[in-house]
């Protein structure tokens, strides 16, 4: 496993104050619910057939992917300088401690794809300025472009049975060209397999990411950086009736390839194996996602 960086540490330590916004007020009665529609995009995606390769830590290759999509958990949002505030725009109201089987919502960057769910404003939720989000994703499919070829490479980022499989967090899998099917590698064997192997290709960061304020924590917890502060008029929430937001990410250089000095024929075994995300190698605090963000709250 490779060592935690003191930006890591302190992005962790964030998440712990964001998630006690979940606690306040639990048995307080609800006040207000309001519908939200979200819309996640990235105006950074790359167009297609093009690869964008930059050169980080040493021989490692960064890419941008053509496009992103899956199922999400939930978006939350971090109220600036308040210990106990944030407000969970769609999905479990506690992703903290979500178990596997909750339930998740398609997105995709490319389509827009609307996900509509509806908010509930406890109260004493007072507002404020949002300066980063945490969202968390049961998976993410990548689509690349490598040596002119469209490559779809998936990351479970939660616990849960997709199809015939169980996916376990961390698991990396790679789309076959001829079948379209996503294959694990096994690494005792090293072959691609439909079936998940005993020993297969994964992220370590990922899979044993651990929280010891919430160690049943199902979902790995991404990190999403505003460009700019948002202010939530918590007077004006009370009062709408619906609010649209629009999540726009930056995902330039999104992935990695470690180890890896030229994409010039890679085999498969090499893109799989030396996957990873770039906010693993250089830092949470340095690449992990970052987003502008827009919020129309409707009276």
């Amino acid at each position: 496993m490779k060592h935690l960086t003191r930006n890591t540490i302190i992005a962790c330590l964030s998440l712990l104050l964001i998630y006690t916004s979940c606690d306040k007020n639990d048995n307080e009665p609800q006040t207000k619910t309001l519908k939200a529609t979200t819309i996640f995009k990235s105006s950074s995606l790359a167009s297609l057939k093009t690869l964008i390769l930059k050169n980080i830590s040493g021989d490692s290759l960064a890419l941008t992917p053509f496009n992103i999509d899956g199922e999400a958990l939930s978006l939350l949002l971090a109220t600036a300088s308040e210990v106990d505030e944030g407000l969970v725009i769609f999905g479990d109201v506690r992703p903290d401690i979500a178990p596997s089987n909750s339930m998740l919502l398609p997105f995709d960057f490319a389509t827009q794809l609307a996900i509509n769910s509806s908010i509930t404003l406890k109260p004493g939720y007072v507002g404020g300025d949002v300066q980063h989000m945490v969202s968390m994703f049961g998976y993410i499919d990548i689509y690349v472009t490598i040596e002119n070829n469209n490559r779809t490479i998936r990351l479970a980022l939660g616990d849960y049975n997709l199809g015939s499989n169980t996916y376990v967090r961390g698991d990396v899998l790679l789309q076959n060209t001829i079948s379209n099917e996503f294959e694990f590698y096994d690494l005792d064997n090293f072959v691609f397999t439909a079936d998940r192997p005993s020993n297969p290709t994964v992220i370590e960061e990922i899979r044993d990411f651990f929280d010891p304020i919430r160690p049943n924590m199902v979902y790995y917890p991404l990190n999403v950086f505003l460009d700019s502060t948002v202010v939530l008029n918590a007077v004006e929430l009370q009062t709408s009736s619906s609010i649209d937001v629009i999540v726009d990410f930056f995902v330039e250089n999104f992935m990695v390839l470690q180890n890896q000095a030229s994409a010039t024929n890679i085999s498969d075994s090499a893109i799989i194996n030396s996957f990873d995300l770039s906010q693993n190698i250089i830092g949470y605090g340095n690449s992990g996602l970052s987003a502008h963000a827009t919020f129309v709250i409707n009276q």
